[in-house]
């Protein structure tokens, strides 16, 4: 496998190679310790044969769950340690679009903040269907 940006490989026209008298084929692709690499070294064929195989039901299943909880949270205001978590986002002036029962999104400091329960729930809850939110 030869590597390089896109104007080295367009200048690189040689598909196969001759190393100690045997003829050895170019390849695009090379699986190395359960690594795909290819020629520009960007791991797209790694990573789209790793996402084929993800499963995405449990993710919809998170998902699921976090609005589930959200929604006992409003309705019930517990578990109590959850309610303490999110807060319904509120104007500072009376819009029409103060009472659409959006969640107020905290600032995360950092990647794995922004993973918890008190980001998570506003974004799973905010892109809810308006008729789903209670008010």
């Amino acid at each position: 496998m030869v590597t390089g940006t896109h104007q080295q490989l367009s200048r690189f026209q040689l598909e196969e190679m001759d190393i100690a008298g045997s003829t050895l084929p170019i390849s695009g692709a090379i699986k190395l310790l359960g690594v795909t690499f290819d020629r520009h070294l960007n791991f797209d064929k790694h990573i789209s044969k790793i996402v084929r195989f993800y499963p995405f039901c449990a993710i919809r299943h998170i998902r699921h769950t976090i609005t589930f909880l959200t929604f006992k949270t409003f309705l019930l205001k517990s578990p109590t340690y959850l309610y303490d978590l999110i807060s319904r986002h509120e104007h500072t002036r009376s819009l029409h679009s103060s009472s659409t029962g959006f969640l107020n999104i905290p600032v995360a400091g950092s990647r794995l903040a922004g993973r918890g329960f008190c980001h998570a729930a506003p974004y799973v809850w905010n892109a809810l269907p308006p008729e789903l939110v209670p008010r």
